[in-house]
């Protein structure tokens, strides 16, 4: 599946909020509720300062019962691709969980990523599991890709050091993408010391699946996130978006008609949809084609915040009512072909969509 997520987002204090899902219907959990060539989205909704709830949708975007899963606060993150999702807590809750879709009583597996480490992805390559590390903690782990078994025990960590801006012990490891057995990390580089300035370079280092090593690095945007699209491995940040051509980052032209930055952004084999901002606020989403070609397709008044796409090629835009707000107010998911270029869907939501996955792929 290629799937690409960029977020804005700030960190949430946590609140208080409660929250209920319908449960779970037991006849869902045979194979019969998950045709060959099947899936689910799974989309984590709340307020910004609050507590998270878990929905289940069905490819055409209808409500799917599962179990409720308590999630205190927002500062959650999801990740799928398989029949099973990940389900990260990062800062406050430092806790890797994984679900066997569908299946959300309880995770298959859930251990802890040290404290207070704030994980931002996991990925499962050559018969362990790598989670990227964004902070610091108490015993100096973190700023790192930390390496568990199967059944969540510590194995290691890689240490990326070395590739920090300046005195703050970490590079901010956030996004990570796989390749043939190579884990693609993409460095923020952000001065914690300095008011959490971006360096204006960022850096892309792999770190082969088997032995452990960081076989590679290069030079990157600033504050970027990488990212898988037809098979080919981009990195963007600062308003550039860059390719990567095995032996460097090059600059991509493909954005280069927007107008406005990209907030949101998901890129599929035979087009992109990509949401923009303007100094003022305002969200206008775009299509593009392969060649570059962009059409505008709408100007919504909500705020995208997160996007992917889907086994089909569908983009999923989540929308919510403003940028911070302890409120729980309605949100909304817009599902786009990027080739005929239309809005296929409006989902609306109960609370603010804060991440989408998708699973139960067959």
């Amino acid at each position: 599946m290629n799937r690409c997520v960029l977020k804005a987002r700030a960190l949430p204090p946590l609140l208080a909020l409660a929250a209920t899902l319908v449960a779970c219907d037991p006849a869902n959990d045979d194979d019969s509720a998950a045709p060959e060539g099947s899936f689910a989205a799974v989309v984590l909704q709340g307020p910004f300062s609050g507590d998270a709830t878990l929905l289940g949708m069905d490819p055409d975007g209808a409500a799917l019962d599962v179990d409720p899963v308590g999630l205190a606060g927002t500062d959650w993150a999801l990740g799928g691709g398989s029949e099973d999702f990940w389900l990260i807590g990062r800062l406050g809750s430092d806790v890797v969980r994984r679900y066997e879709w569908p299946t959300t009583s309880a995770p298959a597996l859930e251990f802890a990523a040290g404290t207070p480490t704030n994980p931002q992805v996991a990925l499962e390559c050559g018969g362990r599991i790598f989670v990227t590390r964004y902070g610091l903690g108490v015993q100096g782990g973190g700023g790192d890709v930390a390496v568990f078994d199967l059944d969540g025990g510590a194995q290691g960590r890689v240490d990326l050091s070395a590739f920090h801006e300046g005195d703050d012990g970490t590079p901010e490891p956030s996004s990570m993408v796989e390749r043939d057995g190579v884990l693609y990390v993409g460095l923020q580089r952000l001065d914690r010391n300095a008011g959490w300035v971006a360096d204006p370079v960022g850096k892309v280092v792999a770190i082969d699946c088997e032995t452990e090593a960081i076989t590679g690095s290069w030079d990157a945007p600033s504050n970027l996130e990488v990212f898988v699209a037809d098979e080919e491995i981009y990195a963007l940040g600062g308003g550039v978006l860059t390719r990567f051509d095995g032996s460097a980052f090059v600059a991509s032209s493909i954005l280069d008609a927007l107008p406005s930055s990209p907030i949101a952004l998901a890129a599929a084999a035979d087009g992109w949809v990509v949401v923009t901002e303007t100094e003022q606020g305002a969200n206008t989403v775009w299509c593009v084609d392969p060649a570059g070609q962009v059409t505008e397709l709408e100007s919504p008044d909500t705020r995208a915040w997160t996007a992917a796409v889907d086994p089909a090629g569908r983009a999923w835009v989540g929308f919510r009512d403003h940028w911070i707000t302890g409120d729980v107010e309605p949100g909304g998911i817009g599902i786009y072909d990027p080739v005929t270029c239309v809005r296929e869907q409006w989902i609306a939501t109960e609370s603010d969509p804060i991440d989408i996955a998708f699973t139960g792929i067959r």
